[in-house]
């Protein structure tokens, strides 16, 4: 089949569902969700999962959801412990030389022990799962496991704990690597267990939530119409998966687009671009400078893999170059930024725009008549004449 007309179809299938639910939106309310006002980040999401686990969270419904949970990861052999568990996040690795890190959920049986390391879309510090496994072996050397639930279906990477180890500890039972989508697995557990239509209702939000972000399903109505239409016929189906295939590579070449509508932006006004942007690698990154010889620039990054974890500041080209406080003073009247060891400034974008890897509206500004490029540009020049009203545009180089 002719992948236009295979398009086609698709697109007719859900225009007509969408001129459905448009009729019914009064009643139904579809794009109705707790989750469109908490805006979770890695800490929230902890803290929600959390809640739903502790057999004391104010759901009500006990250790149930804590039993569920520890079926569907396959530790069986934690549920004669369930009812006595304690349930926290932040947690310090009070046990260890690096006790300023913080484990993301830990589930304390008394003597033995389960950490969840939350990894929705950042990239792991250095050293940082290797550190959590030597906390426990001191904290509960009878019986511990750490999950590392990954957003991107990635293990833990070699500068967090060494291959040969990482295989060892998940031949040993004290490691388990979970893509974040087995969490719908679970809530749809929960929703089986749970008495209160309250808390389903919850449940069913926040099911909605992680298919948008890990799944890239914004609607499962319209993914079960999809669904339908790919499997109709062998025809279909192999029209699907040429399409689906292409995919990575109209990535590539919308980031090529990209780089050329911001080099052609940023000339016109007398700046450079500097283009370090690897779709599958970690920390890449596209920066302007407004003159030669910058120490400091904007810069735009992605801190996961697939364009994951976008965030913008001003950076410095060395680590050792002075922290320039005055900066995050005078941008915070843009955004009340974070200052760390190389950025002087800096903040994440919110969604659609966080996360690119699920969400369509990055990609699709790219083709519509340069829209990101203008967006991106309009977020330089707001910082350009912050610098320069605080004559601070001197201090860059």
């Amino acid at each position: 089949m002719d992948p236009n007309e295979f398009l086609h179809r698709i697109y007719g299938r859900l225009d007509g569902l969408r001129q459905a639910r448009q009729l019914y939106a009064p009643r139904l309310a579809p794009d109705f969700s707790s989750f469109n006002f908490i805006l979770p980040d890695e800490m929230r999401l902890s803290k929600i999962v959390a809640t739903l686990l502790s057999p004391s969270g104010n759901h009500a419904q006990g250790p149930a959801f804590l039993n569920t949970f520890l079926r569907r990861i396959d530790l069986e052999d934690y549920l004669s412990e369930a009812i006595r568990a304690k349930v926290n996040t932040e947690v310090r690795t009070n046990r260890i030389d690096s006790s300023m890190r913080r484990m993301d959920i830990l589930i304390d049986f008394g003597e033995s022990a389960v950490v969840i390391e939350n990894k929705p879309w950042a990239a792991d510090q250095n050293a940082q799962v290797k550190d959590y496994i030597k906390q426990l072996e001191i904290s509960h050397p009878k019986k511990h496991c750490l999950l590392y639930l990954s957003g991107t279906d990635e293990p833990p990477s070699d500068d967090s704990i060494e291959p040969k180890d990482r295989e060892t500890l998940i031949q040993e039972g004290k490691l388990l690597i979970k893509p974040y989508t087995i969490l719908l697995d679970w809530l749809s557990d929960c929703k089986t267990v749970c008495q209160s239509e309250r808390v389903r209702n919850f449940l069913d939000d926040f099911s909605n939530y992680i298919q948008q972000q890990f799944m890239g399903v914004r609607d499962m109505a319209e993914f079960d119409q999809i669904f339908d239409a790919v499997t109709a016929s062998n025809e279909m189906f192999q029209t699907a998966m040429q399409v689906a295939n292409s995919f990575n590579e109209i990535k590539r070449r919308l980031l090529k687009k990209l780089e050329t509508q911001l080099d052609e932006k940023a000339k016109a006004k007398g700046w450079q671009l500097e283009w370090e942007i690897d779709y599958w690698g970690r920390n890449s990154y596209f920066g302007i400078f407004f003159f030669n010889e910058q120490q400091y620039y904007i810069c735009f990054e992605f801190g996961g893999t697939q364009c994951q974890e976008w965030s913008y500041g001003i950076t410095k080209k060395e680590g050792k170059l002075p922290d320039m406080p005055k900066f995050k003073e005078c941008l915070s009247r843009i955004a009340p930024g974070e200052q760390s060891e190389w950025w002087p400034w800096s903040l994440y974008f919110d969604e659609p725009y966080r996360n690119w890897l699920n969400s369509h509206t990055p990609w699709i500004e790219i083709v519509d008549d340069c829209k990101l490029a203008n967006m991106i540009i309009r977020k330089t020049e707001a910082i350009y004449k912050a610098l320069k009203q605080d004559n601070l545009l001197d201090e860059l180089r």
